[in-house]
Parts: C-alpha cells; sequence; structure tokens
C-alpha cells in the first residue's frame, strides 16, 4: 500500500491525504501528536525469544490508525446525536510538565495524562483531539466494541434498546478491570524479556 500511495493515479493518494488532514484537524484541536514504538514480540524459535520495537510511521499504517479514529468518532457522535446509551472513552485533560522547543513532539515523560475511562457520558478525549469517542472498531478484540456496535444497530434497526444503564455501567466497570490487567501483563513481559 505504501507503494501504492506514491503512485498518483490511484485511489490510495486521496486516501492518505484525507487521514493526514484528519490528523491534523485533530492535532489543532490539541490531540497528542507522539511518536509511539509498537513492541513486536518474536517467538519463532522458543530458545530464543526476542522483543523488537519497530516505529511504524508508514503512511499506510497512519491509514489505518486515523480510519479506525474517525469511525470510533463517528460511532460516538452518532449515539450523542441520537441519545443512546453508549460505552464512551473519555480521557480528561493533559498538561505538558516541562517546557518544549518550538516543533519537538512530547515524549510521555513529558506529559501529564490520566488514564482514559469508560462511561456513559460523551465528556471528550483529550488525547485524541475529540469531544467524543466510543471504540467500535474492534469487535474481536474488545468486548466494548461489541456492545457499542450492537447498540448502534439496534438503533439503525428501530428495535428497543437491548441493554440498561446499570448492565452498560457493569461492562464499563469490567472493561477498565482487564484493561488494567492488560497493561499490567504487558508491562511485566516486557520487563521479563528485557
Amino acid at each position: 500500500v505504501d507503494h501504492l500511495i506514491n503512485q498518483s493515479e490511484s485511489f490510495w493518494p486521496q486516501l492518505s491525504q484525507f487521514c493526514v488532514n484528519l490528523k491534523n484537524t485533530r492535532i489543532e484541536n490539541g490531540c497528542l501528536d507522539l511518536d509511539r514504538l509498537e513492541v513486536k514480540l518474536d517467538i519463532s524459535d522458543p530458545e530464543q525469544i526476542n522483543i523488537n520495537t519497530v516505529r511504524e510511521n508508514t503512511p499506510a499504517t497512519q491509514i489505518i490508525e486515523e480510519l479506525a479514529i474517525y469511525i470510533n468518532y463517528l460511532a460516538a457522535n452518532y449515539c450523542t446525536t441520537n441519545e443512546l446509551l453508549c460505552l464512551y472513552r473519555n480521557q480528561p485533560p493533559y498538561s505538558i510538565s516541562k517546557n518544549l522547543d518550538e516543533g519537538v513532539k512530547p515524549t510521555l515523560r513529558d506529559i501529564q495524562i490520566q488514564p482514559a475511562h469508560i462511561g456513559l457520558t460523551a465528556d471528550g478525549h483529550s488525547a485524541l483531539g475529540l469531544e467524543c469517542y466510543a471504540q467500535a472498531t474492534s469487535p474481536i478484540r474488545r468486548f466494548v466494541d461489541l456492545v457499542n456496535q450492537n447498540i448502534i444497530l439496534t438503533h439503525l434497526s428501530k428495535q428497543d434498546e437491548a441493554f440498561d444503564e446499570d448492565e452498560l455501567l457493569l461492562w464499563a466497570k469490567r472493561a477498565e478491570e482487564i484493561q488494567r490487567d492488560y497493561t499490567f501483563l504487558e508491562r511485566n513481559l516486557l520487563e521479563h524479556w528485557k
């Protein structure tokens, strides 16, 4: 895909530019523009397990990232507009804890940020620079996405709401617990295999 993006006659450059514009708009709205490393665990040889960090900032990965964020924003916006109970992902405002030279991107060490949390109201997601956000693009990986897709599909098909507020709050709490456990496990694995 990265090769196709450089071919001006294909669809890919237009899609890439659309995604660049989406990200630029989010940056204007306060999005954190961090260079993040992806961690790849290589277990092809059980005797020699390797952890590799990869900076995947290719145009193709940026398309995937921006479209997922945009679809999640559209899902949240749909739920907000139609006053649907939904599991929104919210993040309080962050602050940059040290002065940075102009044009220098902050790192996680440079910011003070609270973890994102799940709630029944759209309170904004500061790190993404969005006024509303609801995870809905990965129902195979996250139960919250499956719930949010069900809420939207139920509304589109003009059926009665399938979940009540208490049920959603219970799922939100459980999803946050699972995410904390996952993050803890991921950190421990990285430390163990360093």
